[in-house]
């Protein structure tokens, strides 16, 4: 923290700004938010190295452990998408080496191909189906190296793993 006539500037190597401005926009909360690993049955990280350097890593390995565990004769399925295979990526059950930077382009594929085969969904998801419609399979296949096929995949497993989490 440096101040300057009166005023402060801070500098943080990991920001989360964003993350915390999105938080408090959708949930009301000024924070960053806690993801609970342990109760997912399906894991979908876009880059984000959650068991290392990620936000909370040791709570964030805590929970990866209790639900990749194989407890109860379940046991959650891990898929990470990135360009770099991290440590999450090493242990993931899927790793999906794509184009730098194109993680969001599949995200929002994802997005779409869940809503178009939805007949209903929740009314804040409803006003989203215009804006993703543009995002389809085929171009985040081009933009990721993967195949359509395979982004149709995974929205389709990932919606139908409930509770699913995606970071």
């Amino acid at each position: 923290t440096l101040a300057l006539g009166g005023r402060v500037a801070r500098w943080q190597p990991l920001d989360h700004d964003a993350m915390r401005l999105a938080n408090a926009r959708v949930f009301g909360l000024d924070e960053l938010p806690a993801h609970d690993f342990a109760k997912a049955r399906y894991i979908v990280s876009f880059g984000a190295d959650f068991l290392e350097t990620w936000l909370a890593p040791i709570q964030n390995s805590a929970g990866y452990a209790d639900s990749h565990g194989f407890q109860n004769g379940e046991m959650t399925k891990a898929v990470y998408v990135g360009p770099r295979r991290d440590l999450t990526g090493l242990n993931a059950d899927e790793w999906h080496a794509v184009a730098p930077g194109s993680e969001t382009v599949l995200a929002l594929a994802m997005a779409n191909v869940i809503l178009s085969e939805r007949t209903s969904a929740p009314a804040d998801a409803n006003a989203l189906r215009g804006m993703l419609s543009a995002h389809t399979a085929e171009r985040a296949a081009q933009a990721t190296g993967m195949t359509a096929e395979a982004v149709t995949r995974l929205a389709r497993e990932f919606a139908s793993a409930e509770p699913s989490l995606a970071v």
